[in-house]
C-alpha cells in the first residue's frame, strides 16, 4: 500500500513506450503481453444493435445475417475485422485499433475465400468503409482501404475520408494518454497495467 503510494507515474514516452512494446511485462501481474493489441474485439458493426455471440467462421456458409469472429454479415452489409493503426505521438510507434470494414459483396466473397486460404496478401488492398462505432468519435463511417496479408492475419484498414476524425491520428498520432482513454472506452482495462498501480489480476488479453 505505501509502496503503492510513493509509486513514480510514467512519463508519457514512458506511456507511450509500454503502449507500443511487443513484449511488456505487467509490473501487478508479472505477465507479458501486447498492448498494442490489447483492445477486445470489436462489437458487432454500429448498425446491428443486438448481436449475438459470434459463431465460428464456417459459420458464413449458411443464409441470413451471421457474426463470427472474423467476418460479418448483417441486412446486405458484408464486413470483416480488420486493424485500424494508430501512432502513439511522443514514439511513432503504432497501436492497433480492432474495427469492422465493410467490403462490397463481390470484394466481400473474394476476401472470405482468399483468406481462408492464406492467399489474401494477393488481392491487393480493396476499397472499404470503415463500420465500426467509436466512443468519442463523431463520425462512424469513414473510407478507406483494406490491406490484406497472407497466412489468415487479420487486415489493417487505413482511413482514406480525411474529414474523419481518426484520419490524422495515422498519420500525426495521438498522445500516449489519449490513446490509453481510447482503448479504455473500448473496454480494455489497460489502465493500472500500464501505470503500474494495479493490483495482482489478469493481464489484457492481447493478440497472438
Amino acid at each position: 500500500m505505501i509502496r503503492n503510494l510513493f509509486r513514480r507515474r510514467p512519463t508519457d514516452l514512458e506511456l507511450a513506450d509500454r503502449l507500443t512494446s511487443e513484449n511488456y511485462t505487467c509490473r501487478c501481474c508479472k505477465k507479458a503481453w501486447k498492448p498494442a493489441f490489447a483492445c477486445p474485439n470489436p462489437k458487432a458493426p454500429f448498425t446491428w444493435l443486438a448481436p449475438p455471440d459470434p459463431a465460428p467462421d464456417r459459420a458464413m456458409i449458411t443464409s441470413g445475417d451471421v457474426l463470427t469472429e472474423s467476418f460479418c454479415r448483417y441486412q446486405g452489409d458484408n464486413s470483416v475485422r480488420a486493424y485500424l493503426p494508430i501512432f502513439v505521438s511522443e514514439n511513432r510507434k503504432s497501436v492497433f485499433l480492432p474495427v469492422w470494414a465493410s467490403l462490397s459483396e463481390p470484394n466481400f466473397d473474394q476476401f472470405r475465400a482468399a483468406q481462408t486460404s492464406g492467399s489474401a496478401d494477393k488481392l491487393g488492398d480493396m476499397f472499404s468503409w470503415l463500420f465500426s462505432e467509436i466512443p468519442g468519435v463523431a463520425a462512424p463511417l469513414g473510407k478507406g482501404v483494406l490491406q490484406p496479408f497472407a497466412s489468415g492475419r487479420l487486415p489493417l484498414f487505413w482511413l482514406s475520408d480525411k474529414a474523419h476524425p481518426l484520419f490524422s491520428a495515422q498519420d500525426k498520432g495521438l498522445p500516449a494518454r489519449q490513446v490509453q482513454k481510447l482503448y479504455e472506452s473500448l473496454g480494455a482495462r489497460v489502465g493500472p497495467h500500464l501505470l503500474g498501480t494495479g493490483t495482482k489480476q489478469s493481464a489484457p488479453e492481447s493478440e497472438t
